[in-house]
């Protein structure tokens, strides 16, 4: 069994609390006899004419065994037989006085009744009754050796009847004593429990103290072996915790090497590790219990009792105490023993992961400073709490950069340009919860380009408690992307003068204005010149985004009926999708409002859209062109296919420069991935926006949403620089 009931202490039923009261007036009773015995001999018997008689002597006898038997009467027992004796022995020792002081009409007759009160203080009634009737035929003894007057014979037999009265009144009067007596020892006994309550309330409190005000695991073991003394009576402690799994002695007093290894090893029954499993006190004691060690009976123990240290549903470790009494240990004891152990193993629990808390800040310290981006990690006010050394040499701060709010680090300084503004991208992050990116520019000889990420830091309840600012350093993207572009544009100069020469001789060879042209001849011609058409065509979109993104093209932004527009592209494309075997169906509200754009850019645009849509969709299928309003009163624009879809994961990327979807069909069709970044770039410089849709299995939507002029008439030309983001996407 893992706990051992201690069985608790009863009081014999009966008498006890009368022979406590005995046994608290015991030198009273045998002094008041002694006192009755001398002063018959001093005021008495010198007047009596039997004092050589054997009575005298039989007096003198009796006298000494009645002193000696009310002196060490074993009243802490119930010995009702040997207690009558004594009673007996008292009349007779009165009925001798009687007889040595002149007989019947003695005053002495008067110590009988004291006999009945002594008999009812301790015997059971029938027991009194039995007294009472042998003190009676005493107290008439003078009958059988003296002649009495009639009236004196007539005094006794008239007061032999009293005496029953005294027990019975005696009986009253003991049960009155007894009451008093028993209130007396419950009230001593309830005063010393609330005592003993007191101090342990105390211990424990000082202890719950101490443990909280330490987060060490050598203090609070000391603070545990310290006080265990004070809560529970015992010979020897043994502390073991668990390390990897095994229990381990950490603190021992009172016993041996041998017995601190029997009890920390597994075995059988051993009684810390029954504790340890059923998380329950486990008492036991020598010679009643199986279990009981061997090596603690060799070292003179005679009762053990161990608790487990429990915290968070693990058990830390056992807490064991010896004793050489049997009875030491009880319910009481095993419940301030895991009060303690509970207290204790809360304390260590929470000193573990105030250590492993310190080593992962640690960690994670190193880790911040070894970054080479930069950090700042802000509350939800926006003020800076942390920063490795990274952002701190990036913004060049030196100290005084936590606390500060984060717009102030480069508020003021020119040669900072973030985008968008931190308060904006704060507002937005704590707002919704969502990763906002950004850049910031540090102009100088050689300027500094980071990609900004604004991550949200919440708890998994979805509390937001600030965020993590990360600054990528991308300046060397940003110089290569430059140089890349630089390269393209030049080398896109150079080929679209050459191509251009190429594409006009080819014209005169297919007029046959330098000579006549055989079938074969003009079928290589029509091949030579769609090749060239292909090369020109891509040349032209190169020069377009390597100056969009110098900034030297500007688009106008007039007011334009996109109907109109989406018509016009549909009648020039018609002869290719008829080519190709597709139809082309369109939508066109006539109630919609004029959009805002530049009409040759718009019409890029749609070109671009329906050639990706033609690329992909077999012959026989079928693109949709339409236009509807939307709930802020702009215009949308969608084009759509029941051809190839386009995986969830490309969705984004498409809009890429050069990036085409890695599949064999796709690989199978012409183009160099500029078309969509084309789109989105003048799309987004007329101040709306572009995205795709698909399933990843059949068809694609491209939507693109343009600006009503009903609902906003911006300047006319804008800057397409102002649209695009410097830093590439990486």
């Amino acid at each position: 069994m893992p706990r051992r009931e201690a069985p608790i202490p009863q009081r014999p039923p009966g008498r006890e609390d009368l022979r406590l009261l005995l046994s608290s007036t015991s030198f009273v009773a045998s002094f008041f006899w002694l006192t009755v015995i001398v002063s018959a001999m001093l005021f008495v018997f010198p007047y009596s004419e039997n004092l050589d008689s054997v009575p005298f002597y039989a007096f003198l006898g009796l006298s000494l065994a009645v002193f000696f038997g009310y002196r060490y009467f074993p009243y802490q027992g119930y010995h009702p037989v040997l207690y009558a004796a004594l009673l007996l022995a008292t009349d007779a020792l009165i009925a001798l006085m009687i007889y040595l002081a002149g007989g019947g009409e003695s005053a002495l007759a008067w110590l009988y009744p004291c006999v009945l009160l002594f008999s009812s203080a301790y015997l059971e009634p029938w027991g009194t009754a039995l007294v009472t009737l042998a003190t009676a035929m005493a107290f008439v003894s003078p009958l059988f050796y003296q002649n009495l007057s009639s009236t004196a014979i007539k005094g006794m037999f008239v007061a032999v009847p009293s005496f029953f009265l005294v027990s019975l009144c005696g009986h009253f009067l003991i049960g009155k004593a007894r009451e008093e007596e028993r209130e007396k020892l419950e009230l001593n006994m309830l005063y010393s429990q609330a005592d003993s309550h007191r101090r342990e309330l105390s211990v424990l409190y000082t202890v719950s103290v101490k443990l909280a005000a330490t987060l060490s695991e050598e203090d609070i073991i000391g603070i545990v072996t310290e006080k265990v003394h004070e809560l529970v009576d015992h010979d020897a402690m043994l502390l073991c915790l668990y390390r990897e799994g095994e229990l381990k002695p950490v603190c021992y007093r009172g016993m041996g090497p041998g017995l601190v290894t029997e009890l920390a090893r597994p075995w059988g029954n051993n009684p810390l590790h029954m504790a340890a499993e059923a998380i329950l006190p486990v008492l036991l004691r020598e010679g009643e219990d199986a279990g009981f060690p061997e090596s603690a009976s060799r070292e003179g123990y005679s009762s053990l009792l161990s608790a487990p240290l429990f915290a968070s549903e693990k058990t830390l470790g056992v807490l064991c105490l010896l004793s050489q009494e049997s009875d030491t240990f009880d319910d009481d004891s095993a419940r301030l023993l895991l009060t303690l152990c509970s207290e204790a193993a809360a304390a260590l629990e929470k000193a573990r992961l105030y250590r492993r808390t310190l080593e992962e800040k640690g960690k994670v310290e190193a880790i911040i400073r070894g970054l080479n981006d930069g950090l700042l990690v802000l509350d939800t006010a926006g003020r800076v709490v942390m920063a490795n050394p990274t952002a701190e040499g990036m913004l060049e701060y030196r100290g005084g950069l936590l606390g500060s709010p984060v717009e102030a680090l480069w508020e003021g300084d020119e040669r900072i340009v973030c985008r968008p503004h931190p308060r904006e991208a704060l507002m937005e992050v704590v707002g919704r919860g969502e990763i906002v990116s950004g850049k910031l520019e540090i102009k100088g000889q050689r300027p500094l380009h980071y990609q900004v990420s604004w991550i949200p830091l919440a708890e998994e309840t979805g509390r937001n408690l600030g965020v993590a600012v990360i600054f990528h350093d991308v300046t060397d993207f940003v110089e290569l992307d430059r140089v890349k572009d630089d390269f393209i544009s030049i080398v896109s100069h150079e080929l679209r003068t050459p191509l251009t020469s190429i594409k006009g001789f080819l014209r005169l060879l297919q007029t046959e204005r330098v000579g006549p042209l055989n079938d074969k001849q003009r079928r290589y011609l029509e091949t030579v010149l769609q090749q060239t058409d292909g090369l020109i065509s891509l040349v032209e979109d190169l020069l377009d985004l390597s100056r969009m993104e110098a900034g030297k093209m500007r688009v106008e932004r007039r007011p334009e009926d996109l109907a109109e527009i989406v018509r016009e592209v549909a009648g020039a494309m018609e002869g290719l999708l008829e080519e190709k075997g597709l139809e082309l169906r369109l939508n066109l509200p006539s109630d919609l409002p004029l959009v805002i754009g530049d009409r040759e850019r718009i019409r890029q645009v749609l070109v671009n859209l329906l050639h990706n849509s033609m690329k992909f969709t077999p012959r026989g299928g079928v693109i949709y062109m339409g236009l509807e309003g939307t709930d802020q009163g702009d215009v949308l624009l969608q084009v759509a296919d029941n051809g190839q879809g386009i995986p969830p994961r490309d969705l984004e990327r498409i809009f890429d420069k050069f990036y085409q979807v890695d599949s064999s069909s796709t690989r199978q069709q012409p183009g160099a991935g500029l078309g969509l970044p084309i789109c989105r770039k003048l799309v987004e410089a007329m101040g709306g926006r572009i995205w795709a849709e698909s399933d990843g299995r059949t068809g694609s939507v491209f939507k693109v949403v343009l600006p009503s002029a009903d609902r906003q008439y911006p300047e006319t030309e804008r800057d397409v620089r102002e649209s695009f983001h410097i830093i590439p996407e990486l």
